[in-house]
């Protein structure tokens, strides 16, 4: 890549970190994260990097609170997903089954518990009714990396798919057919239902929830496929309230304890972005200054866009509880709330001043930080710590001990699970 490139990939990276941290729309930043896990781009794919920019406008931003046969077409149609996938290589004299197995086992129908829900014959029938599906590649022109259909690189053929028989000559119309059967099929419902009750309840859905399985799958199917429908059914279930705070139910995911960590802390965005007023720092230059996020982030294997492979980063506890993780974790809490992440920030500057006492600071940050209560005995530990200078040694000054007690709580099971 060239210098060009970075700059463009790092000012992507840099905007989904800002929009997580300070948009007002959490629950859409959420789901936005959710679906470009789902439709997972590796973004420093060789010759097209900068097609994941447009791809993240386009796919998971401009649907990711709309219809799923929406979300579905838009990623088939984005270079950056077509290219990834191989399928701008897919023609009728030279087939590439890459992104029709994709669009099976990760985007739609899934591999289901009791089976594959379609067959290698059905993968080969797909690869042809997407052959032609490819980008404009007219250098210099306005509609280079755009969607193209070349009707001559298309099998005009006859297909059959799920059973379903597709007459000859559909051209590019095969390939929408393939996604309403796919987007209307029961095991997609049910893919989907799984993988969302994953990410916001428990690593295994089917066994800690399974009738909140069945209830999202029923919401996909009743609303033709709304994912608010489907979000607000695991929003609003007694499975997700019984799951808050449960110590060894979801373990928050790097990135996402990170933006935590400076939304629960108060961070201002003049702290994490110090030159966003000067016109002359282009808006590249973000990432580069969140030098100890992009480190963290790098050393814990959770940056924007950054999985190689198209299953997208894991929604489950054991590839992110490591030791060298749960010590990055630890690491970054302390660097955060000590300024040594965002310098000039100063916990004790973002909290209501004249609190009386160790025990009225500690609780503040406790039900600033986690909204729910401690432990006795743990919140003992806390005001005892910041009441006794901290750790052994010299005097510690008054706001670094109550930096140092703003780590604790941020390194703690009680923020680092949900």
């Amino acid at each position: 890549m060239d210098q060009r490139t970075y700059r463009v990939t790092d000012a992507l990276n840099a905007a989904t970190f800002f929009r997580q941290v300070f948009s007002p729309r959490r629950l859409y930043e959420v789901m936005v994260d959710f679906w470009s896990d789902h439709f997972s781009v590796y973004q420093l794919m060789e010759n097209a990097e900068v097609f994941k920019t447009v791809d993240d406008r386009a796919v998971a931003r401009a649907h990711a609170l709309g219809r799923f046969k929406d979300l579905v077409t838009a990623s088939a149609r984005s270079a950056a997903m077509l290219h990834y996938l191989n399928n701008d290589e897919n023609t009728k004299d030279h087939p590439n089954e890459n992104y029709a197995r994709e669009i099976m086992e990760l985007h739609t129908v899934g591999v289901a518990v009791d089976g594959v829900p379609y067959s290698e014959a059905d993968v080969l029938e797909v690869a042809r009714c997407f052959t032609g599906w490819t980008w404009d590649r007219t250098w210099n022109d306005p509609a280079y990396g755009t969607f193209k259909f070349v009707h001559d690189r298309h099998d005009n053929g006859p297909k059959r798919v799920l059973g379903r028989l597709l007459p000859a000559g559909g051209g590019e119309h095969d390939a929408l057919e393939v996604i309403d059967m796919l987007c209307a099929h029961p095991a997609t419902a049910r893919f989907l239902a799984l993988k969302l009750v994953r990410r916001f309840v428990a690593d295994d859905p089917l066994a800690s929830a399974p009738a909140l399985v069945d209830r999202v799958a029923e919401a996909y199917t009743r609303t033709d496929g709304d994912i608010k429908a489907m979000v607000r059914t695991v929003l609003t279930s007694p499975e997700l309230a019984g799951a808050f705070g449960r110590h060894g139910g979801k373990l928050t995911r790097p990135m996402d304890v990170a933006v935590r960590m400076m939304r629960a802390a108060g961070v201002p965005q003049a702290a994490l972005v110090p030159r966003m007023g000067d016109v002359k720092a282009p808006f590249q230059v973000w990432y580069f200054e969140l030098v100890g996020y992009a480190g963290y982030m790098r050393r814990m294997g959770h940056i924007p866009f950054g999985w190689l492979t198209p299953d997208g980063y894991p929604d489950v506890k054991e590839p992110w509880s490591s030791a060298v993780g749960m010590l990055s974790r630890w690491n970054m809490a302390l660097a955060l709330a000590t300024g040594g992440m965002v310098p000039g920030f100063r916990p004790h500057e973002h909290r209501p001043a004249g609190l009386a006492g160790p025990e009225a600071v500690v609780d503040h940050w406790i039900d600033a930080l986690l909204h729910r209560p401690m432990l006795a005995e743990d919140r003992a530990v806390l005001v005892d710590f910041y009441a006794h200078n901290g750790p052994p040694g010299p005097a510690t000054p008054p706001a670094l001990r109550e930096a140092q007690t703003v780590a604790l709580v941020l390194a703690s099971p009680y923020f680092q699970w949900r």
